[in-house]
Parts: structure tokens; C-alpha cells; sequence
């Protein structure tokens, strides 16, 4: 990420008028959720049991990673975490420490993805009325 960053910058260097904080700001988005999707990573990893919740987490992710693009602000995906999260608070509690821990790093990768959605929300709200944003998402 550290060569987009400074592709980045030298981009927004070579511009006389043109505004290029869009590409900085973007390269330093996707490096944070590069981070992020790293923990996720590392949590999936330490799931040693399959449950129901596993399988619709696997939906979940598989949904945004199709959906998921530049253009989409993610309020939707953001929506469908909340609504995961909450089927998880009310469901019934584990009953082995193997399923527990499971359940815990099944919940703590929601968090993440769900932060890892709201970095993409946010960003996206930050340029919504900037002219830079509207003329890359027309191209």
C-alpha cells in the first residue's frame, strides 16, 4: 500500500488546479481496511468449530465482496451486520467452550466487518457533495 500512497501524492503534487485529495484520502481508507481485513483473517483462522452462524456469516461475506465497490457507500452492508449482530445477542448461549470461543471470534469478525463498512460509509460521505468525487464516479 505504501507504493499507492506515494502514487497518491505524487499525483496530487503534479495537479496545478485539479483538488486530488480524493486519491489521498482514498489510498489511506483502503489502507486501514487493509489492516482490518488482516484481524479479520486472523480471527477465521482460530475457528475451529462450524455453526449455523458461521454459515450466514459466510453469506454475509460473500454478498460484499460482490457488492462492495467504490461507489457503494455500504449503508445496506452496514445494515445486514446490525441486523447479524442482533440474531447472535438473541440466540441461545453456548453450551461447550469450544463452541463459546467460536462464537466469539464469529462475533468479534462482525465487528470488524462492520468497521471495516463504516471507514468505506464514512469516506464516502466525506466527499458526497465534492465535485472530484461526482466526475470519477461518472467515468
Amino acid at each position: 500500500m505504501t507504493e499507492a500512497n506515494a502514487q497518491s501524492k505524487r499525483h496530487f503534487d503534479n495537479q496545478l488546479f485539479a483538488d486530488s485529495r480524493y486519491y489521498i484520502k482514498y489510498i489511506d481508507m483502503r489502507t486501514v481496511q487493509l489492516r482490518v481485513i488482516r484481524q479479520m483473517n486472523l480471527s477465521v483462522r482460530q475457528i475451529s468449530i462450524l455453526t449455523e452462524h458461521a454459515g450466514k456469516m459466510a453469506g454475509l461475506v460473500e454478498k460484499t465482496a460482490l457488492s462492495l465497490s467504490e461507489r457503494n457507500p455500504a449503508e445496506d452492508l452496514i445494515a445486514d451486520v446490525n441486523e447479524m449482530l442482533a440474531d447472535f445477542r438473541q440466540s441461545e448461549l453456548p453450551k461447550t467452550r469450544e463452541e463459546f470461543e467460536g462464537r466469539a471470534l464469529l462475533f468479534q469478525f462482525l465487528g470488524d466487518l462492520r468497521y471495516l463498512l463504516e471507514l468505506k460509509r464514512d469516506f464516502t460521505k466525506q466527499f458526497a457533495d465534492d465535485k472530484e468525487l461526482v466526475k470519477i464516479n461518472a467515468s
